[in-house]
């Protein structure tokens, strides 16, 4: 914006807020003014005509009222903007100080202020798990001849675990930062298997198969079911066993900046966690009396153990989590672990028929290795530790990420269904008082690792 020399000194005169007025500098005045003479300023100042001074290369200058009022429209309008003088420490410093606090989240209105930076994330994920199957399971065994003793192990024992080892399930993972420089955030987690059961029968093939126990009279493993073939006859039936396991689990933490920034951080993680872990074993059996005995041929026998326990953790965690950025690619580590109260609860029951031909069934509440005196609910409470550790690599695509992990999950102390059989039977007595088999409370130390596969979101 370009202004004339007239305007300008008008404006000079309103700033200094004096009532005199000028020609426009450099102005000739003409010569039939009374103003214009020759000569150096101040040569007429005798003369009493007001004259200050004039000089051919300014023109003239004399003090007079202004001929120009100051309201008149000029044809370069200047506008004005009102003068800031910033004190230190009041208004420069509050806006600063504003901006600042603003983007810490502790000044803001809402934490959209924060703008566009992603301070809330989901995370969903596959999750393919191992764990260790039951090894304490009844030994279900096969004779090489008809009515022979066992030999040939087909399920149970240490060397043949029965259920899966391999699971399937899911984690959902869910967390907010508090303020905008990402210092403190909310994150809960939920996960779980999908529910696991395997069952297995067996039945005739020509040769002894059975479930086999250890006779606390005498001595060597027999068989308690027998589906034999021998030339006195056959029984016939089938032996089933089945098994489940179910997990789930959750956790809600404060997550601490510790180290570093939004890029390489690394995290206090502190807060609850909840896991539970269910587990049973059924070992059910039909037989149908073939051979001449003192039980009359073509009764139906039917017998069913079922063992199963509940482990119930409540507790509180501390941990370490990491992120580690370089371009499109985080590497996110885990480790923490959880102390708490583990409530492990037992539950064994029995049952047993026995239909003659014709005849109604006769029904009593025990089993094989289900019998009363170790039939019913146990609980108990232990303290105990859980650790976990995971490490996941991501890849940024737009808003969300890819990642594979693996994960290592711990759990001392926990009953398992298996580890409550007493496979040693008092068989003289076991229509009456028995001395085997006894109640247990075994626990053991289970745990589950394997791969993750997840998408996460941020917004």
């Amino acid at each position: 914006m370009k202004i004339n020399r007239k305007t300008l000194s008008l404006i000079i005169a309103s700033l200094c807020g004096t009532s005199a007025s000028a020609y426009a500098v450099g102005q000739d005045v003409p010569q039939s003014s009374p103003l214009a003479s020759s000569g150096r300023i101040a040569d007429n100042s005798a003369s009493g005509e007001g004259t200050v001074g004039s000089d051919p290369r300014m023109g003239n200058i004399r003090s007079m009222e202004p001929s120009v009022p100051f309201a008149q429209t000029t044809n370069h309008p200047v506008s004005f903007q009102p003068a800031e003088f910033h004190v230190p420490g009041t208004l420069a410093s509050h806006h600063a100080s504003s901006s600042r606090s603003c983007e810490s989240g502790s000044g803001c209105e809402s934490m959209a202020s924060c703008g566009d930076l992603g301070t809330s994330w989901v995370e969903t994920e596959a999750i393919l798990w191992w764990g260790k199957g039951f090894t304490n399971t009844p030994l279900i065994m096969s004779g090489n001849t008809p009515g022979g003793l066992p030999v040939n192990v087909l399920s149970g024992g240490e060397d043949n675990p029965v259920g899966n080892e391999m699971f399937a399930g899911m984690r959902v993972t869910a967390g907010k930062w508090l303020d905008c420089d990402k210092n403190y955030g909310l994150q809960g987690r939920v996960y779980g298997l999908f529910g696991s059961e395997t069952s297995q029968t067996f039945g005739n093939t020509g040769v002894s198969n059975g479930v086999a126990y250890f006779d606390v009279n005498a001595g060597p493993s027999f068989y308690l079911v027998n589906l034999d073939a021998s030339p006195n006859g056959a029984n016939t039936g089938t032996i089933t066993e089945s098994t489940d396991l179910n997990f789930i689990g959750a956790d809600a933490s404060l997550r601490t900046l510790m180290i570093g920034d939004s890029a390489h951080r690394i995290d206090l993680l502190t807060g609850y966690t909840f896991m539970r872990l269910d587990s049973g074993y059924t070992l059910e059996t039909s037989v149908t009396d073939g051979i001449t005995n003192p039980i009359q041929n073509g009764t139906v026998i039917v017998t069913r153990d079922n063992f199963g326990t509940k482990n119930t953790f409540h507790g509180g965690h501390i941990g370490f989590a990491s992120d580690l950025t370089s371009g499109r690619f985080t590497m996110s580590l885990l480790g923490k672990v959880a102390l708490g109260n583990m409530e492990q609860r037992t539950q064994t029951s029995g049952f047993y028929s026995e239909t003659p031909p014709n005849s109604p069934a006769a029904t009593e509440d025990r089993g094989l290795f289900a019998q009363p005196q170790n039939s019913g609910t146990t609980s108990r409470d232990r303290f105990t530790f859980l650790p976990e550790a995971g490490a996941k690599l991501k890849y940024r695509l737009g808003r969300g990420q890819i990642g594979v992990g693996y994960t290592l999950l711990v759990m001392p102390n926990v009953a398992l269904a298996a580890d409550q059989i007493d496979t040693t039977i008092d068989f003289a007595n076991i229509n009456g008082v028995m001395s085997r088999p006894l109640p247990r409370f075994q626990t053991d130390t289970y745990f589950l690792h394997g791969l993750d596969l997840g998408y996460t979101v941020q917004f």
